[in-house]
């Protein structure tokens, strides 16, 4: 019996195919998903839902194995969201089918975010800990404290985030409304620079877009859209938020004159 072609029952025979001709048995990927129990996770994110804000897009353990990813091969949202649209090992790990759309960084920013810093430590040691258990990982674990971070973002200044912002949401709202992205898409469109005297006259221009969008969108209260929504006000409102692809992101400083947009965290790294 082969060991791919049996892991997800609800696959259709074109996805079994190809993953079972394409993925190698003994891949480290493939012996995690086949060990590691990740169902944990949907209990665990529950806690961490407000079910009036409707049902996510994707499940919890699928974005969770996204974020797994990004650990293990080092990756940016931006990337491990790339390397899903034709890896087919990552797909098949993340339990995605072939003709399955995948989660764009946006979604994964609303689900670490959902989850909190400390919510994630706990779901990722505890994967950590089986594979240790099943012999998957080996080594010791270290702690590095105040690891200069750099985020894996582009740096944008508050007009160009303005701007992003409301294209990523509509971007999300058609999921949901289609219809209504569309008749929302003038919203989206930046402002000419040219019709203005000066920086802070466009700057004002597209604040007024962007709280205009945030008032027609007040009231769709799918979870990804909202707390899109309410991550862009504070962009809007100069309250820290710096990147919409890493929202914890902030601007610090390593030395006086070298600042950087990043964060400092604790980080764990295997030992070999």
């Amino acid at each position: 019996m082969r060991l791919i072609g049996h892991q997800n029952p609800q696959a259709n025979f074109f996805d079994q195919e190809i993953f079972s001709r394409m993925i190698p048995e003994d891949h480290p990927l493939v012996l995690i998903k086949k060990y590691v129990d990740f169902s944990f996770v949907n209990e665990e994110a529950a806690r961490h839902s407000t079910p009036e804000l409707g049902r996510p897009s994707f499940s919890s353990e699928a974005l969770f194995r996204v974020l797994f990813l990004e650990v293990w091969a080092n990756l940016s949202d931006l990337q491990v969201c790339r390397e899903l649209r034709y890896n087919v090992l990552y797909r098949w790990f993340c339990g995605l089918g072939w003709e399955d759309e995948v989660p764009d960084d946006t979604t994964l920013v609303v689900f670490r975010r959902r989850l909190g810093e400390e919510g994630f430590r706990r779901l990722f040691e505890h994967v950590v800990r089986q594979a240790k258990e099943k012999g998957l990982l080996r080594g010791k674990w270290a702690i590095v404290d105040g690891t200069k971070v750099v985020a894996h973002a582009a740096v944008k200044n508050h007009l160009s985030l303005v701007r992003e912002g409301r294209k990523r949401l509509l971007r999300v709202l058609a999921r949901y409304d289609e219809q209504a992205a569309r008749e929302l898409e003038l919203l989206a469109e930046p402002e000419r620079d040219a019709d203005y005297a000066d920086h802070e006259q466009l700057l004002a221009a597209e604040l007024l877009k962007g709280q205009e969008l945030l008032n027609r969108l007040e009231d769709y209260q799918q979870q990804d859209l909202a707390e899109l929504r309410e991550l862009y006000r504070k962009a809007v409102e100069l309250q820290g938020v710096a990147s919409f692809s890493d929202p914890d992101a902030r601007w610090g400083f390593k030395k006086k004159d070298e600042p950087f947009l990043g964060y400092k965290a604790h980080v764990s790294r295997p030992w070999t």
